[in-house]
């Protein structure tokens, strides 16, 4: 969590950029940093990492858990 002093000290060095445009209206500066922040980012977070932390983390554990229960119908239908 940031606190109020690195919030001011962000919004103070960076804010600004937004709106530095150019002739076209466009904040070059500011889309560089968006685009260099992307860059390092994208191999951290990213679609792939998304699906293989919810497949291992949540998929195959549910999948696992119903084929346990389906091999112990009986017991199953005994607790219900």
């Amino acid at each position: 969590m940031y606190h109020s002093t690195e919030l001011t000290k962000i919004y103070g060095n960076l804010a600004h950029l937004v709106y530095q445009c150019n002739t076209g209206s466009v904040p070059r500066e500011w889309v560089g940093r968006m685009k260099e922040t992307t860059d390092q980012l994208a191999s951290v977070y990213n679609t792939h990492r998304t699906i293989r932390k919810y497949v291992d983390g949540i998929y195959l554990p549910g999948q696992a858990r119903c084929e346990e229960l389906g091999n112990n119908r009986e017991r199953v239908q005994q607790r219900i």
